[in-house]
């Protein structure tokens, strides 16, 4: 398409910024943001760069006077990164030439770089201007033998490579063009295999060319990119008559023309008709539509202009002006790369004049073409780096958000520089959103503030995509969830709106079990006019989720099936662990033993192929047998370190295993027996990598097969004595190594497919790939006892005893023990979907009991001394249930003698591991068992939570609140019944209820329940107490409405007012703004309030009432109707 009009919508207007002003370039960065005299003795030009994933930079071009094919990496500093390349006299660089140096030398240039996902370098050049050279460098900066035999591949076939991309298959995409006698140049693509060889499932021999212009006349591609389909979208410019044009041509897998895409598969755009135009990068977006950069010559003036195009070629008329967006800010604008933003946003790199020399410049658009102010409300912002021209020929974003520019500056006038720019953005994005408690129904979140003028908070169920405040509008928080002001109908409800905040924000009202999402927006600008920067960079938004009900004893494990589910953690700051001192636990059961004992991962975290960093727990048979599993425990610190059990462990059984290291030794403990060590001395490196449970975070395919529960991860090295103590029983803040726990995953939550951490630290887990909730066997309860001493069976003997004064001992009775642990669950022994021995029994719902023996065919005798146990009656019907463990869903009775006299229930030869008392003929029914019972105050309402263990007879719950007399010295509640709730009559398993009290008096309320059998007898709960008073201003809507002759007005004074009290008024006014009439005018202190309006003695109408108090005023409408 020819346009016939210039667009030019800034002309030759100089309203940028030198970039030496704090808060625009980033002095952290280099010498005072700059990179450069990385070349002093001949030039150096860099026209590429790529940041690897730890954050260093890659920067590729030539050097002694485009003699050499150059690399340079940076740390993210800015500083030489003196781990790359070989050579001490130029550390952090790589010089390459490929081809010997004559007496007239011929040129070789790097022009492009990619990075592969094992951290490998791709670089792509010219020997010549006539020959495509290809690199691959190990991440040491040393050629790659396995690429082509050499590292390096060339062929005449291709002059030059312009740009690069891999496809997600790791093949290998170059660019360029090549001349052809006749015809002049015409783009070429070219792919090859991985390992450096033609791909000829690509246009049959591994490359293609293409006469875009049809002319045979120059055509020259720039830049490439891979579609998430795999079709490859080549750029550049090609002559289509007398003048070139920005052309786009897009190319199928297989190397065909993709017939689909404009004129039989390419596009060509001139921005001025007679005038050329020039693609020189391209970026595409989310949504397919293909994003160039380039410059077209108007007037004798080059200017920026970017085209945007609709994913089949057509020019998108939703961008700019018909998708061509054109800016002038000198005589002599190039771009030279284009990057497209999280946002939507464009970023668009290159160079302009200024006092007569390029400098380094780069402006953004907004999504829809049009200019977006930059800093300052400046319109582009540059750097004149050196004495010379100075050109930006390569940009890039990194994970924070900041901005990379590299290319050449002229220095001294004598020669050219590497040059590399840091910029921080407009905004520094709030971040790092650390959750430091995380309950059932509220979490306190903490984050490190950007450098906006103020930020505000937004929390939404779910992790559903970002959704954009408004600009312009100002939010109103309050940190009960639900109640503050949303973002349009998203879903996100602002729970913060200020400057700073000294302590945790804590959000309450959350629904137990549930996902939401946490965002933090710096923004700026006056009270109507805010501009809000949402960007999303480390942890922000960051998923968080609510506490799972606790469930009785181990709960659910996570069921692995060894294909290629796990459970992925992410780098969370916490699991970054350093320093000399480990420890990482869990419970298993393997269905199958992989052949190598390092072969199935339990928790690992890897950083392999090189770095070698890290800490891995895993299992596998060391006989490659796959009858028996052992355990490897395993420390890298660029250099592994391990320590190996035998392989001992059945498959099918449950065992605890872990791996302590105290800066000196490494061991490993199965059931609480150390079984292996190994000495070693060194530091922790969790290098820069991701963390897993059930497989490797780097090899994922070294999965475990089985059942995972109970893994905990330690800052600290657990002594013998502590994992004995707590391997048997849920880690509680009473664990004398709490605030060195990490990260604790306990698999407990029913459906969503997050997994929390009940540590402080909230490293929640995100299942992969359908990893399943099972009931776990895991010897766990809510308390433990064990003994480890003893040399025959009986020497073994533990007793645990509740405060009721019931008692459980277990005395070792046969084949070889060498541990026993008796551990007690305080909650109902019917699981869900459990069955009782027969109907008629009646199970104890307040605990249950476990055995847990470690040793060769080893046995027990056990007595339940039940004396002081609540609630029986008769002691003739008393029995004791077994079962398995909390995998098996019956119950059964024991065979076992019942001595009324001693209160005892005793059986031998026990290796059956759980135990429960009941009731065979259903005698001593136990009551219903308030488990828990909460208050959450939200916006005018108080929400009562409560569960049952188990239910007998239950006809429900009333519901009572409470106030106390105002009288001095009088400390009686007057109880009033607000509301009934329905019970569930008979009941095994847990049920949960819940009660709103609406609009309740503001102040401290009392609450309790009176819970009633079907046979009229009751009995109360405990008391509990909530404090009701707003956190803002309210003014709600009258009711009824319309209304004749009288309605109700309700308004909220919050707490947080500068005195006791605030003068308050509401004052009524006609349509024409008369007052008609006040309703209120006093001090009011905090709390939810109420006024009557009689409209008797007014028309029929439109009416509005207003709320004063202070700074604060809100109108609403009423209609009186007669």
């Amino acid at each position: 398409m020819v346009k016939n009009i210039v667009i030019i919508s800034l002309c030759f207007c100089y309203y940028s910024i030198i970039l030496s002003q704090d808060g625009v370039i980033d002095s952290t960065f280099g010498n005072n943001g700059i990179a450069k005299n990385l070349f002093s003795e001949s030039s150096a030009n860099a026209y590429a760069l790529e940041i690897q994933s730890d954050g260093k930079i890659v920067i590729v071009g030539s050097s002694d006077d485009r003699n050499f094919i150059t690399l340079v990496r940076l740390n993210s500093n800015g500083s030489i990164d003196n781990t790359f390349g070989s050579n001490e006299e130029n550390p952090g660089k790589v010089i390459t030439r490929v081809f010997p140096i004559t007496e007239d030398p011929e040129e070789e240039e790097g022009k492009c770089v990619a990075l592969q996902s094992d951290g490998k370098i791709v670089v792509a050049g010219t020997h010549f201007s006539s020959q495509l050279l290809v690199m691959r460098y190990n991440t040491d900066g040393s050629l790659d033998a396995t690429f082509d035999g050499d590292g390096i591949f060339s062929t005449v076939n291709m002059n030059c490579g312009n740009d690069i991309a891999i496809q997600s298959d790791g093949k290998i995409v170059i660019v360029g063009e090549k001349f052809f006698t006749g015809r002049s140049y015409d783009f070429v693509v070219t792919r090859l295999d991985s390992d450096g060889s033609f791909d000829t499932s690509f246009a049959s021999v591994g490359y293609t060319n293409t006469d875009v212009g049809k002319l045979g006349l120059q055509d020259h591609s720039q830049c490439v990119a891979i579609q998430s389909d795999g079709k490859i979208v080549v750029a550049g410019y090609a002559n289509t008559g007398s003048y070139y044009s920005a052309v786009v041509v897009r190319y199928n897998s297989d190397g065909s023309l993709d017939s689909t895409f404009g004129t039989t598969g390419s596009v060509a755009t001139q921005v001025v008709a007679g005038n050329n135009c020039y693609g020189r990068d391209m970026a595409i977006q989310p949504d397919g539509k293909i994003v160039i950069a380039g410059d077209y010559e108007s007037g004798g003036l080059s200017n920026f202009a970017v085209i945007r195009y609709t994913s089949d070629g057509a020019l998108d008329n939703t961008f700019f002006d018909e998708g061509i967006s054109t800016l002038s800010f000198s005589d002599n604008d190039k771009t030279h790369s284009v990057k497209v933003l999280s946002d939507g946003k464009i970023l668009v790199a290159g160079s302009y004049e200024v006092s007569g020399n390029s400098v380094f410049a780069m402006f953004r658009l907004l999504s829809n073409g049009e200019l977006d102010f930059f800093y300052d409300d400046n319109e582009s912002i540059y750097t004149d780096i050196g004495e010379g021209d100075d050109v930006a020929y390569a940009l890039a974003i990194q994970s924070d958000g900041k901005i990379l520019l590299a290319g050449t500056s002229g220095e001294n006038g004598m020669y050219s520089d590497f040059a590399v720019a840091r910029y921080n953005d407009r905004y520094i994005q709030a971040q790092n959103i650390t959750c430091t408690t995380v309950s059932k129904n509220q979490i306190t979140f903490d984050w490190t503030d950007g450098n906006g003028e103020k930020r505000v908070v937004f929390i939404k169920q779910a992790t559903s995509g970002l959704a954009s405040p408004v600009n312009g509008t100002t939010y109103t928080a309050n940190t009960v969830y639900g109640s503050g002001s949303q973002i349009g109908t998203s879903g996100w409800y602002c729970v913060f709106n200020g400057t700073t905040h000294t302590d945790g924000i804590i959000i309450t009202g959350l629904t137990q079990e549930t996902e939401y999402r946490v965002m933090v927006c710096e923004y700026e600008g006056e009270e109507g006019n805010i501009n809000y920067n949402v960007r999303e960079v480390n942890n922000n938004p960051r998923n968080v989720l609510s506490d799972p009900t606790e469930m009785a004893g181990a709960g659910y494990a996570m069921h692995l099936d060894g294909s290629n589910d796990y459970v992925d953690l992410g780098d969370q700051a916490s699991l970054q662990i350093s320093g000399t001192e480990i420890t990482i636990e869990a419970w298993i059961n393997a269905a199958k033993w992989e052949p190598e004992i390092w072969r199935a991962g339990i928790f690992v975290r890897e950083e392999g192929d090189g770095p070698n960093n890290g800490y891995m727990l895993r299992v596998g048979d060391i006989e490659n047998s796959y009858h028996k599993g052992g355990v490897n425990f395993n420390l890298g610190n660029s250099g592994w370190h391990e320590v190996s059990s035998e392989a001992v462990m059945d498959t099918g059984k449950w065992y605890h295993i872990a791996g302590t290291y105290d800066g000196s030794t490494m061991k490993i403990y199965i059931n609480g027996i150390e079984v292996a060590s190994q000495l070693y001395s060194g530091t922790l490196n969790p290098g820069t990598t991701t963390s897993a449970i059930g497989t490797s975070s780097y090899y994922t395919d070294r999965v475990f097969t089985g059942k995972i529960d109970e893994v905990r991860v330690w800052s600290s090295c657990l002594s013998e004595t502590a994992i004995r103590d707590w391997m048997c029983r849920k880690v509680t803040n009473a664990h004398p190594q709490w605030s060195n726990l990490r990260g604790y995953w306990r698999f407990d939550e029913k459906s969503t497919t997050m997994v929390s951490d009940l540590s402080d630290n909230a490293n929640i887990g995100t299942l992969q790939n359908g990893p399943a909730r099972v009931w776990s066997g895991a010897a766990l309860g809510d308390t433990s006892v064990y003994d480890y001493s003893g040399s025959t069976p009986s020497d073994f003997t533990v007793s645990l005893a509740h405060a009721d004064g019931d008692q459980f001992t277990a005395v070792g009775d046969g084949g070889t023990i060498s541990g026993l642990h008796v551990y007690r669950a305080d909650a109902t022994s019917m699981r869900t979907d459990a069955t009782k021995p027969t109907e008629n029994w009646n199970m104890d719902n307040l605990r249950y009991l476990g055995l847990f023996l470690t040793g060769t065919n080893p046995q027990c005798s056990v007595s339940y001394n039940y004396n002081g146990h609540p609630n029986i009656s008769n002691e003739s019907d008393l029995a004791l249930a077994v079962r398995n463990n909390q995998m098996d869903n019956e119950w059964k009775q024991l065979s076992a003698t019942l001595n009324t006299t001693e209160h005892t229930i005793s059986a031998s030869l026990i290796f059956i591991s759980e135990f429960a008392l009941g009731s065979p003929s259903g005698g001593n029914a136990l009551p219903v068992e308030l488990s828990m019972l909460n208050a959450e105050c939200r916006m005018n309402s108080v929400e009562l939570s409560w569960q049952t263990a188990t239910e007998v007879n239950n006809y429900g719950f009333e519901v009572e609140r409470g106030s106390r007399q105002k009288a001095e010295g009088n400390s009686n509640i007057n109880w009033e019944k607000i509301g009934f709730v329905t019970g569930h009559g008979n009941s095994n398993s847990p049920k949960d209820y819940s009660f709103v009290d609406e609009n309740p008096p503001s102040g401290k309320l009392q609450y309790r329940l009176k819970q009633i059998d079907t046979d009229g007898g009751y009995k109360y709960s405990q008391e509990i107490e909530a404090e009701n008073i707003p956190t803002e201003f309210a003014l709600s809507q009258n009711y009824p409405n319309p209304f004749n002759p009288s309605t109700t007005i309700k308004y909220s004074i919050p707490s947080n007012v500068k005195s006791q009290t605030s003068n308050v008024k509401i004052i009524v006014y006609d349509i024409l703004g008369n007052e008609v009439a006040i309703l209120l005018d006093e001090n009011k202190p905090s709390g939810n309030y109420e006024v009557k309006f009689d409209g008797s003695n007014l028309a029929s109408g439109i009416y509005f009432y207003k709320l004063q108090s202070g700074s604060f005023a809100q109108t609403k409408k009423l209609l009186l109707l007669k």
